[in-house]
């Protein structure tokens, strides 16, 4: 463009036709915005269901493995308390022979 026709004053008609093309890309850029939301609300639900279902599985993975820790420790506490239950078993056994041998001899029984 020439000087002179950058300084021509707008007519009418140019500044129609600009305020229909601004029209024509306010529209283009609204529709984008509302595509873009659209897609932002099924990626959200895709999303949210994804994890959703990561958290169960995680859920599930934990409480077994919490079971497993928890009957571990109950093994272990049950096969502890059978071994001094067997070593108090044999001591009292001991006793209990001493105290029938007292016994007769004091004449008791």
């Amino acid at each position: 463009m020439t000087e002179a026709e950058l300084q021509a004053p707008a007519t009418k008609l140019d500044i129609a036709l600009l305020m229909e093309e601004v029209t024509r890309m306010n529209r283009k850029t609204e529709k984008s915005h509302r595509e873009l939301r659209e897609q932002e609300r099924k990626w959200e639900k895709r999303m949210n269901k994804r994890y959703k279902k990561e958290l169960v599985l995680w859920e599930k993975k934990i409480t077994h493995e919490l079971h497993v820790v928890g009957e571990n420790i109950r093994h272990d506490y049950e096969g502890a308390l059978n071994d001094l239950l067997s070593t108090y078993s044999d001591e009292f056994k001991d006793y209990r022979a001493r105290i029938v041998k007292l016994e007769q001899r004091v004449g008791i029984f």
